[in-house]
């Protein structure tokens, strides 16, 4: 049978060695590393690594297997057992101008939203998020020029906001130099609005602080 050989990284123990011998990586646990500890580090599951295996199945052709496919098997895995939440990991402070106005309009003028915790498993309980007259975005939702094939905010444009409902329209980019700090935007809740194309996520004023690692790959080129 031929070697598994997986996108952006080596299985040979040879060559992990010397990522490790050389501080290339952190140890033989570093979440970028194909070991089980630094697999395990990464959140990946046993399950998700016998089923990635069990679709590929045996082969005596040399092949190279896309990432994106060990990605997708581990959504799936994930996906019924995981507590969503959301997160904005590079923030975009986000002014409602009027807030206040559209709170009073709000049924019992409250503006707290009760949330699934999982879109596929009631069991898994529920939430509560609130909408603040500021929040945050993430920034790879906001561009400063919008285009046909982009579908998340932008000045003079209006997306959904998640859970409320309503259309977040930008009226103002505040800038420091080149750095976005601030939009001033206004919630359109008429019943005549325009369908936005996408509903963005968002956290309130008060959202806890969390550190979030990102890791990607050990190395930069498909075949190392």
């Amino acid at each position: 049978m031929s070697r598994l050989n997986i996108e952006y990284t080596v299985l040979s123990k040879s060559w992990l060695i010397k990522l490790v011998d050389n501080n290339h990586v952190r140890g033989w646990d570093d979440p970028r590393m194909p070991t089980i500890s630094g697999l395990r580090r990464r959140g990946y599951t046993k399950d998700i690594l016998n089923n990635f295996c069990n679709d590929l199945g045996a082969t005596r052709a040399e092949n190279l297997i896309e990432i994106e496919k060990l990605y997708h098997t581990a959504r799936l895995n994930l996906g019924a057992t995981s507590r969503r939440a959301m997160a904005a990991l590079d923030p975009i402070k986000v002014m409602i101008t009027n807030f206040e106005e559209e709170k009073t309009k709000a049924r019992d003028g409250s503006m707290t939203f009760e949330v699934q915790n999982s879109p596929t498993d009631e069991s898994l309980g529920s939430h509560t998020v609130t909408l603040t007259s500021t929040i945050y975005i993430d920034s790879s939702d906001f561009r400063l020029v919008d285009s046909s094939v982009y579908y998340g905010l932008a000045p003079s444009k209006a997306v959904g906001i998640k859970y409320h409902g309503g259309n977040l329209f930008c009226d103002e980019v505040v800038k420091n130099g080149d750095k976005i700090v601030e939009l001033k935007c206004h919630i359109d809740n008429s019943e005549g609005r325009k369908k936005p194309k996408s509903f963005i996520t968002w956290v309130p004023s008060d959202a806890i602080p969390c550190e979030v690692r990102v890791y990607g790959h050990i190395f930069t080129v498909k075949e190392p």
